[in-house]
Parts: structure tokens; C-alpha cells; sequence
């Protein structure tokens, strides 16, 4: 009989879960907020009190260690180093900063030897006060419950009974709100609890008996453990792997300790003597400085990190029951079951890591990035092309939010072209982002000249990391590999003087066997016109990318005629009523069926050149 039956209920309810999924609401999971005036009063006090002590953006990431990235924001800058070397784990408020407090807690109290229902007492306020410190945000709440209840399990002395304690504490979260399941802090609550109940001490034992040292067993067991445990998800969520997180790791947790541990103690002095408090931030001060530049050191490293798709649930499930069993020492009893399993997971992961396209397919997908666009296109060869980046706001980078999301979950590490039809914001605002993140093998651009802050930077991104650059001009080809060419059919010389930034937009014909596709930028009426009256242009084509987000001054009707589907990239609510009324009409005129990324969220087009399918995901 199961010797833990909450444990397999915990499992199986999880499970099951995850299989119902998509009968599941999600308002639930994305409203959920939890907010005390007070509490909110006690924790902005205590950050404030970093910002007197310590300069930018130290302060945050001082706040952000100990408490969370959503109680202490960071710059984005900043996290994408920690991302990069598999750290963002120690920025998310989760089980990483109450485990550490609970276990350096526990550990002290055992050395003056208090009784265990002493010592639970005591812990059990530090974790009260840890919890409305940081806020008493959702995933510090979660935190909270998991240490507690796990602290339960610890008076009846049994191994058996903390994890029937976490079971609990999952099972009553999963019963509250069933979609937490997906939530990440939720997920790095548990496994980062788990790894330092259940893994390290197994680890440590292990170095111990091969002759390491008790100390320095410890300190690589809780280094290593967390990173075995939730590498699947930080996979699953963030498609980046880093082949240098162990070290980066191993060097930066036992100093991460630390910084959680005497923050804490500041923090709480704070309340009552400042001074101290200030004496102590500013010797933390200089650790941070010197945490932030081996952070950057190993983030600058050839080869430190890359992206790769997410990887299927199926793999993540065969990566922890394999753990477990090499971990148990299981390997010897059923070799040839633990290396069928090895063999199953390498083949979907190789399946879902191979650049090329098994079924010969076209992939063209409009991304939904508000009122702007940004159209990613991927060639059966492997070759890929991004045309655009969406827009930049003072608040919201459609490069940061939504373009590099899309690829990171596709793996992708480079982009082979990058192309950008008109250097207005809405087009290139998110450009510059995707520059910074990933490699780029060549840039086209209209050359329409512009001084915009975003195209001047943009420009000195291209130059400072020496990146092929190319005016595109009617009548040259993009050879995307196995058939797959684009034909630019715009701009010409001379350039268009009326509405010069729309009507000089790059325009490409992308054709592969039977299947073509129009990419018009935002070319109006002017720059249609030039494209129609010029010769040996074939312009034709199977779906159009409407000009100008369907705007009452491009798709003219001799430009469209030919055209079977029109997808049209907007934001929702737009305040320049795109798409015009007029546009629609036409488009329904002539019974051109059409796809707005307003309304249908993004759109996907796959064709093997003969037949083609249109997905949707909003």
C-alpha cells in the first residue's frame, strides 16, 4: 500500500489538472491579487529604506533577493543577465527565499539545541513577519503556507510527515484555485522546497562518501539540488538554457544566503534604529556590487546561454521520475526500463530541438503586437526572416513583451534576416530589443531617411555589433532556402516624396511553389500605384498582409483583386480606427475573407506550397 496516500492524491489531483486544462477558465489565475493597505505601507517603508543606503539599482536587487522581484522591481536589463545565467530563480518570489530562512532558522536554533516545538514557534513568526515584510503578494502567501505546513510536519519528527505536509499545502492551493497548478511561483514554491528536503541531503551524502569535504558537501548539494529540480520549468517558461548555470550557481547561492539571511535582519532593525540598519546595507552594498559583476562576467561568456523550444510535458514527467529513480539508486534493478525512458525522452527532445522543418512546410505568423506589426516567416529549409517589430511606448516594448516571447518559445538564436519596411515606431520600436537578444545575419531597411531617436539607435545597434546591412530596392530576391523567395517589389528610385516613410515601405512577394504571399508594410495608394504600373513584377498573390493596418489609403481595389485572404495586424481599440470601414467593404466586395490580430489574436499560415492552413491563438 502507498506509504504517503496525500502525496499520490496531491499527484494525481495536479495531473488531472493539467488534463482538463482547456475546460478551465484562466480569469482566476490572471486576476489573482492579493493587496493590504498596511502591509503594502510596511513593505514600501522597508524598500525606501534600501533606496536611502544604497545607489540604483542596487537597491532593488537587494529588495528584489530577499523578497521578490514583485514586491522590489528590477530593470529588465538587469534580470535578463540573471536570466541568462540560469539565476532568475533567486529574483522570483518563491519557496527559494522562505526555504532559506527556514533552514539557516532551523539550523541555528538545533545548534543551541531548543526543543523542536520551541524552535517551530519561533520559526513560524519569522515566517509571519518574512511574509507581510515582502508584501503579502500571491506567490510569498503560497510561500508562506508551504513553509508552514511543512514546519507542522517536522514536530512528528518524520521525513514521512513533510511531505504529507506539502502535499496538504499543495492540495488545499490546487482546491482554492485549481489553474495555480500553472502558476511559476507555485511551481518553484514546491520544487524548490522539495529540492532542499528531498535532494540535497541525498547529494550531500554522496560527496561525503566520496571523500568531500561536510562543508563544502553542503554547500554544493543546496547549490545543485534547486538547479536539477527546476531546470524543466525555467525551460518550460523561459526557453533558455545555461551550460554555465552550475557554476554560476555554486558561486553565487552560498552569497545569495547570505544576502537573504542579513537582509532580513537589516530590514527588521530598520523598524526600530535605522542607523544600524544603514551600516549594515552598505556593507551589503559592496557584496552586491561584486554579486552584479560575476553575474555579468559569466552573462558575456561565448556559448553562456541559447534558446530552445519548450519542452512537451512528456518529457518533463520522464526527467523527474527518472531523477528519482537514479537519485534512489534504482538504476541497477531496471536498466533496461530507465534507458527505454532516456531513449523516449531524447527522441522528442531531438525531435522538438532540429532547426529544419520535418514537414516541408512555410510558416508565416503575423504576431499579435498590438497597433504595429511584426510578421516572422520560416522557411522549410531552417532559414527564418522577421519583418518588423512592433511598436515602443514610454510603458511597453512589443520587442520585449511579445516579439522575443514568440521566439524564444521556438527556440530560435538567430535570425537569418531581419527586415524593416519604415522606420516608423510602430514597426521598429520593438526592433531594437530583438537586436540586443538574439544574433542577426542581415538587416534590410528602406534607407527612407529619419531621425527619430528609435532609428538612430536602432542604426547604432546594427554598427556596433557589425551586422551585414542592405538598402532593399525593387527587383532584388531573399533566397529563404528550398524554394522559398522573396521578391521585393518596393521601394524604387526615386523615392516617393508624398507620405514618404508609408509609401517608401518595403514591400516582398514571398512565394513558395503554388502558395505566394504580399507583405505590403504601410504603402498607401501612392506606393501601390508605383507597384502596378512597374514591369515584370508579378504581384499576384495567394493572402495579403494589408498595408497600413487596413487604413482607407492602402488596399485599393486594383491591388487587392487578386487576393483570396487578407490578414490585417491591428490593436484593439486602436485610436486611429484601424481598420477603416472603407477597407473592410472593399475586402468583403470582393469576398476577400480577412483575419484581424485584434479579434483573432495571432495568425499563423502554414502551406506546403500546394494547400495552406490559417491558425489563429488569442
Amino acid at each position: 500500500m502507498f506509504k504517503r496516500p496525500l502525496v499520490l492524491i496531491a499527484i494525481i489531483y495536479a495531473l488531472l489538472i493539467i488534463l482538463i486544462r482547456p475546460q478551465l477558465s484562466e480569469e482566476k489565475l490572471n486576476k489573482e491579487k492579493f493587496e493590504v493597505p498596511a502591509i503594502k505601507a510596511v513593505n514600501e517603508q522597508i524598500i525606501g529604506l534600501f533606496s536611502k543606503t544604497m545607489p540604483k539599482p542596487f537597491d532593488s536587487l537587494l529588495g528584489s533577493i530577499i523578497f521578490g522581484s514583485g514586491a522590489s522591481p528590477i530593470d529588465n536589463d538587469l534580470k535578463e543577465e540573471f536570466r541568462k545565467v540560469g539565476l532568475i530563480h533567486l529574483l522570483v518570489a518563491s519557496g527559494t527565499q522562505v526555504s532559506i530562512l527556514i533552514g539557516v532558522s532551523l539550523a541555528l536554533l538545533r545548534y543551541f539545541n531548543l526543543p523542536i516545538g520551541m524552535s517551530v514557534a519561533i520559526i513560524s513568526i519569522i515566517n509571519i513577519m518574512f511574509a507581510v515584510m515582502a508584501g503579502l503578494g500571491a506567490s510569498i502567501i503560497r510561500a508562506g503556507i508551504m513553509g508552514e505546513i511543512t514546519l507542522i510536519g517536522l514536530l512528528f519528527n518524520r521525513e514521512s510527515e513533510i511531505y504529507t505536509s506539502m502535499s496538504l499545502a499543495a492540495l488545499i492551493l490546487m482546491i482554492v484555485n485549481p489553474l495555480i497548478v500553472f502558476d511559476l511561483g507555485f511551481q518553484l514554491t514546491f520544487l524548490a522546497t522539495w529540492a532542499l528536503i528531498y535532494l540535497a541531503p541525498k547529494i550531500e551524502k554522496r560527496l561525503i562518501d566520496r571523500g568531500y569535504n561536510k562543508i563544502l558537501a553542503a554547500m554544493m548539494s543546496v547549490s545543485l539540488a534547486p538547479i536539477l529540480v527546476t531546470t524543466p520549468i525555467t525551460l518550460y517558461n523561459f526557453n533558455q538554457f545555461s551550460i554555465i548555470s552550475f557554476a554560476a550557481n555554486a558561486l553565487v547561492v552560498p552569497w545569495v544566503e547570505l544576502l537573504t539571511i542579513t537582509g532580513f535582519i537589516s530590514s527588521a532593525i530598520g523598524f526600530i534604529f535605522p542607523p544600524i540598519s544603514g551600516i549594515i546595507n552598505n556593507i551589503l552594498y559592496l557584496l552586491l556590487i561584486l554579486l552584479r559583476e560575476i553575474v555579468f562576467t559569466f552573462s558575456k561568456l561565448p556559448g553562456a546561454f541559447f534558446y530552445v523550444v519548450s519542452p512537451p510535458f512528456i518529457f518533463i514527467l520522464y526527467y523527474y521520475v527518472i531523477m528519482v529513480l537514479l537519485v534512489e539508486g534504482f538504476m541497477d534493478k531496471i536498466k533496461k526500463k530507465i534507458a527505454l525512458l532516456v531513449l523516449i525522452c531524447l527522441i522528442i527532445w531531438t525531435a522538438a530541438l532540429s532547426p529544419t522543418n520535418a514537414l516541408n512546410e512555410l510558416k508565416i505568423s503575423v504576431i499579435d503586437v498590438g497597433q504595429g506589426d511584426s510578421i516572422f516567416i520560416e522557411s522549410p529549409s531552417g532559414k527564418n526572416m522577421l519583418v518588423d517589430g512592433g511598436p515602443k511606448y514610454k510603458r511597453s516594448d512589443a520587442g520585449i513583451r511579445y516579439v522575443l516571447p514568440f521566439l524564444h518559445k521556438k527556440g530560435i538564436n538567430k535570425i537569418d534576416i531581419m527586415v524593416l519596411t519604415h522606420p516608423h515606431d510602430d514597426h521598429l520600436g520593438g526592433l531594437p530589443s530583438v537586436i540586443k537578444d538574439l544574433s542577426v545575419g542581415l538587416v534590410m531597411d528602406s534607407g527612407q531617411a529619419h531621425t527619430s531617436k528609435s532609428y538612430l539607435e536602432f542604426l547604432k545597434l546594427i554598427d556596433s555589433k557589425n551586422i551585414p546591412y542592405k538598402l532593399a530596392r525593387a527587383g532584388m530576391k531573399i533566397d529563404l532556402g528550398e524554394g522559398v523567395i522573396g521578391e521585393i517589389l518596393h521601394p524604387s528610385e526615386p523615392l516617393i516624396e508624398k507620405s514618404a516613410l508609408n509609401n517608401n515601405s518595403v514591400v516582398i512577394r514571398l512565394s513558395y511553389k503554388k502558395f505566394s504571399i504580399l507583405l505590403a508594410g504601410d504603402a498607401e495608394r501612392e506606393g501601390e500605384e508605383r507597384i502596378l504600373k512597374a514591369k515584370g513584377y508579378n504581384i499576384k498573390a495567394t493572402i495579403l498582409k494589408a498595408g497600413h493596418h487596413g487604413s482607407k489609403t492602402s488596399s485599393s481595389s486594383d491591388f487587392i483583386k487578386s487576393i483570396k485572404i487578407a490578414l490585417i495586424s491591428v490593436g484593439e481599440k486602436n485610436r486611429f480606427s484601424h481598420p477603416h470601414p472603407s477597407t473592410i467593404k472593399r475586402l468583403n466586395d470582393l469576398g476577400i475573407k480577412y483575419y484581424r490580430t485584434d479579434l483573432n489574436g495571432n495568425i499563423l499560415v502554414k502551406t506546403d506550397g500546394n494547400n495552406y492552413i490559417i491558425e489563429t491563438q488569442k
